[in-house]
């Protein structure tokens, strides 16, 4: 009988053992492989925790630099830091064990696992899909801060609801540029009359218009007159060809683009608005107010309005800035000159007497329906650079003058630099800083982000260790593959990993 069981366990055991031993190789197996995935996603996210800490700083923006403070950008430097992470977290831990008395349960040499061929297969960067993968995570940093019901606080939805009530759009794009073209062409030809002189013969001489002064005006000349002489504003011009929008416009060959796909570039009103809300607390202007923006250094003082036109210098920038806006205030007021009863009868009036005094001086009849266009389209602008004066200095101004006040007299049109001294404005009226949101609510959206990089990579820039900073450099995800085990067993892994899950 006992020879039977023998012989019986003898069998049982010959079958059983290949059996376990088959079980034993493939649990480590499948503890290798599960090692190896940990390792990996372990690598990877060390690897994202290496963001741009300025970046983040600064912009509250999760960027990964692949220059790593190099002037040479590449994936290869990704792919030796994600290699050393992997190469840390498979090392074995004998000095733990000896530390705890347990050295017998140390690693030994031949059971420690390995990583090779670790490469950075994709990559998805801040700028790709005309900077759609940065817009993203701005929106996505203002929907976590604000929530869609927040939207309605902003400054940019005030101002768009307060643009939209008000109908100045259809008064922008009428602008009455029809009656001043035709009242130009009809007072042409009394402009210079012939004055003859006792030795025979004559001379031309111009005809004296009010309005004159005002139209002759240039752009840098008005806005000495609005701003006067601004304190902290620069001439000094920015390598603007170095940054991010004047590598594209030069089509530089070292721009550097993603292959991974990006987020819809589509930009609605609501993504416009969260976006403007996110420059507001992240950018400078000529009139922020104090503290409504994280303090760190920058190359512009005027940095929205740098975004918005997009020169070299400070002070291009502020006077192109105060241009744009003096044209909206120019045709709100021009609009209101043409419907007020008691603004024409003063109109009229003095048209009428200039047309009678010309008349006298040219010998025929000078009509007075074009002068009194040419006297009102200069009375709009004498009153926007009044308005303007006072946005400059921190007042407010309705963008329409039925709520407001109007400031100035027809006989001032040859002084548009008196008055408005301490004058603070009109009590519901908008401020400087809507006024500019209102013009980088009108702004083309590529153009905007493209600037707003610049001024990024302008600051970043100012960092030591950061001198060649590039924003097309910095990624947002990528996709990594690592060859990882040891002996005759090895796993392919493969992980894709970004900043926004």
């Amino acid at each position: 009988m006992k020879g039977y069981l023998t012989a019986f366990t003898a069998m049982i055991l010959a079958v059983l053992m290949p059996l376990w031993l088959l079980l034993i190789q493939g649990s480590q197996i499948s503890g290798m492989k599960a090692k190896a995935e940990m390792v990996m996603d372990i690598g990877m996210n060390s690897v994202l925790a290496e963001y741009h800490r300025e970046m983040l700083r600064d912009y509250d923006l999760f960027l990964l630099d692949t220059s790593y403070c190099s002037d040479l950008p590449t994936r290869a430097k990704t792919a030796e830091h994600l290699q050393s992470y992997l190469k840390k977290n498979l090392e074995p831990v004998d000095d733990l064990f000896s530390f705890l008395g347990l050295g017998f349960l140390g690693t030994k040499e031949a059971e420690t696992m390995s990583a090779s061929e670790v490469s950075v297969d994709m990559m998805r960067y801040a700028t790709d899909g005309h900077a759609s993968v940065l817009r993203s995570q701005i929106l996505s940093y203002e929907l976590d801060l604000l929530g869609l019901s927040g939207l309605e606080d902003t400054i940019g939805q005030q101002v768009a609801d307060e643009w939209n009530n008000s109908g100045a759009e259809g008064l922008l794009e009428n602008h009455h540029r029809e009656d001043w073209n035709q009242a130009q062409q009809e007072l042409q030809p009394y402009r210079y009359v012939n004055v003859p002189e006792e030795e025979g013969g004559g001379r031309k001489v111009a005809l004296e218009n009010p309005a004159d002064y005002l139209f002759s005006l240039s752009g840098a000349a008005l806005s000495g007159i609005i701003l006067g002489n601004p304190e902290n504003l620069s001439a000094a011009e920015q390598p603007i060809r170095e940054l991010y929008s004047g590598r594209l416009s030069e089509k530089d060959p070292d721009v550097i683009y993603g292959d991974m796909p990006v987020p819809e570039s589509n930009v609605k009103l609501a993504a416009k608005l969260f976006f403007l809300d996110y420059l507001l607390h992240h950018f400078h202007s000529y009139q922020m107010k104090e503290g409504s923006v994280p303090e760190h250094e920058t190359r512009f003082a005027c940095e929205l309005e740098y975004i918005l036109c997009g020169n070299a210098s400070d002070k291009a920038n502020l006077e192109e800035t105060v241009g744009r806006m003096l044209m909206i205030r120019q045709a709100v007021n021009t609009a209101y000159l043409f419907t007020d009863a008691n603004k024409q009868q003063q109109l009229e009036a003095a048209a009428k007497a200039l047309a009678v005094a010309a008349s006298a001086v040219t010998m025929s009849p000078v009509p007075s329906a074009p002068i009194k266009v040419s006297l009102t389209m200069a009375w709009g602008l004498l009153e926007s650079i009044q308005d303007m004066k006072i946005l400059c200095n921190g007042g407010k101004i309705a963008l329409l003058k039925g709520n407001g006040v109007w400031r100035t007299d027809l006989g001032n049109l040859a002084h548009p630099g008196e008055g408005s001294g301490g004058d603070a404005g009109d009590e519901k009226g908008l401020t400087y800083e809507q006024y500019l949101c209102l013009l980088l609510l009108m702004q083309n959206d590529e153009e905007q982000m493209n600037h707003c990089i610049d001024v990024m990579e302008l600051n970043i820039r100012m960092n030591k260790g950061n001198e060649n900073f590039r924003m097309d450099a910095c990624a947002d995800r990528l996709l990594a593959r690592a060859r990882i085990g040891r002996g005759d067993t090895w796993f392919y892994i493969g992980r894709e990993y970004g900043y926004e899950e």
